[in-house]
């Protein structure tokens, strides 16, 4: 999934559960079962899909929309507005890991998986054009859902 939707969804879950720690806990592991759920990647080559302008292009669109949602909550306060957004980053910080495959990448360096990436890689096992469908299905229902607490 794309940083928004991991982002709404940590947000969303910071409004609706009041006890911080286990708000925190479960956007963590809302990442993981977002990236279980059939998402948007490309067929081929995902080594030149990296490096690509649309790849990087939809990498800059999403984190300005992640910055966008944390400047609303911010702006607009709403209640447990704070611990929405610790969520929302909660919820989206385990693809920071990502970051190191992707320079990599773009430095025609050799990248050696970790055990963390190699299991996140394992549980997203539908990443297909089509998967585009479900991310922004996911992103209205989150974006909704959110903009209920806003």
């Amino acid at each position: 999934m794309i940083a928004i939707n991991h982002a709404l969804t940590g947000a969303l879950i910071g409004f609706s559960v009041s006890n911080p720690v286990l708000a925190i806990f479960l956007a963590l592991i809302s990442h993981f079962v977002l990236d279980s759920i059939p998402h948007f990647s490309v067929d081929g080559d995902n080594d030149a899909w990296i490096k690509s302008k649309p790849f990087i292009s939809m990498v800059a669109i999403d984190a300005v929309l992640c910055f966008i949602l944390v400047m609303l909550l911010l702006y607009n306060h709403p209640l447990n507005y704070i611990l929405a957004a610790v969520c929302a980053f909660v919820a989206a910080a385990p693809d920071l890991v990502s970051f190191n495959k992707f320079y990599a990448n773009l430095k025609n360096k050799k990248w050696k998986p970790s055990l963390y990436t190699k299991f996140a890689s394992k549980i997203q096992w539908f990443e297909k054009p089509i998967g585009g469908a479900v991310e922004v299905t996911w992103f209205i229902i989150m974006l909704v859902s959110v903009s209920l607490f806003i």
